[in-house]
């Protein structure tokens, strides 16, 4: 395999993270408590609402779960089920086009039963360049077999042990040319520049299942996303209340729910809605004076209806110093508005792989309100979930010799009532 001379994406991202901006501190994780399964769940779906994660038969199977999101849940194998080349032709290939994806949607899928292909739900995925060395990814498809992505590899395994099997296995990205596709090495690492496509190495399939009774249907993914829900009780107050916490609507955006009491509940989109800066520029200023909270504030709320907007509190929100370095956090504020503070971002997500979020298809970083090592640095959340606290720059920073000034996207949160309207 050729070796390339420049480092991955993610080793990019990683010294990024690690080395321009700060040095990372890693939390202690929170346990989610499993929530019960409905009275029509059975088998694997009954074991995986009931907070199985790993060894879980699935025809002729075992296999590990990696995401539950609404009524769905992604699996892989948990080990290497065969070796199989990715295309058999020494030629360019895509995801698309290849053998190995007509191979896991046609002959793979015979080696389950009737009720279990009922419950494999098609996925919609995006194929991507490779952010390196931009070999095309081809388009979209829909799949209810697959192999996870690089950027999956990465998000939902936590390091490189995680993802070793002992020996080599295929993600469906591209390599270093046309000809090549992503693996992950023996070891764990995940190879830049990939095999030749028409090596055999191993396999290790994903899919997503459907957790209740009803068979798989097609939905919409950026990268690689659950597909939709069944749509739950009219309104985001009788869908929070009849006990649904991910993949809600309300105005343009998915929100999960963090917490919810009495007559109200915490939300957070489910992923980054736009890049932004933390301030129009370098300069010292806390969350109080920060454009950010007066962009979430103002115009950020233009996107909402009426009737959307009479829900949204006005939360008393607290803005302590950095406890590492000292730099002050600012008055609390009264907003509608916000975004989470690192004891938030660790008190309400279990794990660094469930903080981690996308935008555009591709994971990134995403903004805490809390301060940095200097007043005009903030805390963030890293590419793989990590607390940053050192933080990075408010009015963004030149990383990659582009010219372009980079910063991390935003996820909104926000408390909505439960009752009637405010």
């Amino acid at each position: 395999m050729p070796k390339p001379t420049t480092l991955t994406l993610f080793r990019t991202a990683a010294a990024f993270v690690a080395a321009t901006f700060f040095s990372a501190a890693l939390p202690a994780e929170v346990a989610a408590e499993a929530p019960k399964p409905p009275a029509q769940a059975q088998g694997i779906a009954a074991k995986i609402l009931a907070g199985e994660k790993g060894g879980l038969r699935f025809g002729p199977y075992g296999w590990r779960v990696l995401e539950v999101r609404g009524d769905r849940a992604l699996l892989i194998t948990d080990e290497v089920v065969e070796t199989r080349s990715y295309h058999s032709v020494a030629k360019r290939v895509t995801w698309e086009a290849s053998e190995m994806r007509k191979y896991l949607n046609g002959e793979f899928l015979k080696k389950f039963t009737a009720g279990e292909l009922g419950q494999i739900a098609a996925t919609k995925l995006k194929n991507p360049k490779h952010p390196q060395y931009g070999t095309d990814g081809g388009r979209d498809t829909t799949d209810r077999v697959f192999l996870i992505s690089d950027e999956e590899a990465y998000r939902y395994f936590g390091n490189d042990g995680d993802r070793d099997t002992g020996v080599y296995w295929w993600l469906r990205s591209p390599g270093f040319t046309g000809r090549h596709a992503r693996v992950v090495r023996y070891g764990g690492e995940v190879d830049a520049a990939g095999g030749f496509t028409e090596i055999e190495l191993g396999l290790r399939p994903a899919l997503w299942i459907t957790l209740d009774a009803g068979a798989g249907e097609t939905g919409d993914g950026g990268g690689l996303q659950a597909p939709e829900a069944k749509a739950g009780p009219d309104g985001l107050a009788a869908q929070i209340q009849a006990g649904q916490k991910r993949d809600l609507r309300f105005g343009p955006y998915k929100w999960r729910v963090l917490t919810a009491r009495g007559d109200r509940a915490l939300i957070v989109t489910e992923e980054i809605t736009e890049k932004r800066a933390y301030h129009g520029s370098n300069a010292e200023v806390t969350w109080e004076t920060c454009d950010l909270r007066g962009y979430l504030n103002g115009e950020f709320l233009k996107k909402f209806n009426g009737d959307e907007l009479k829900t949204i509190l006005r939360a008393d929100v607290k803005n302590p110093d950095n406890q590492r370095s000292g730099a002050k956090g600012g008055r609390a504020t009264a907003d509608k508005v916000f975004v989470l503070s690192l004891d938030e971002a660790k008190q309400f997500f279990e794990s660094n792989v469930d903080r981690g979020a996308g935008f555009e298809g591709r994971t990134h970083h995403w903004w805490l309100r809390s301060p940095g090592d200097a007043s005009n640095n903030a805390s963030f959340v890293s590419v793989f979930g990590e607390f940053i606290d050192s933080g990075c720059l408010v009015g963004g920073r030149e990383i990659y010799g582009d010219g372009v000034e980079h910063y991390p996207g935003v996820r909104p949160a926000l408390w909505v009532s439960l009752g009637k309207p405010h």
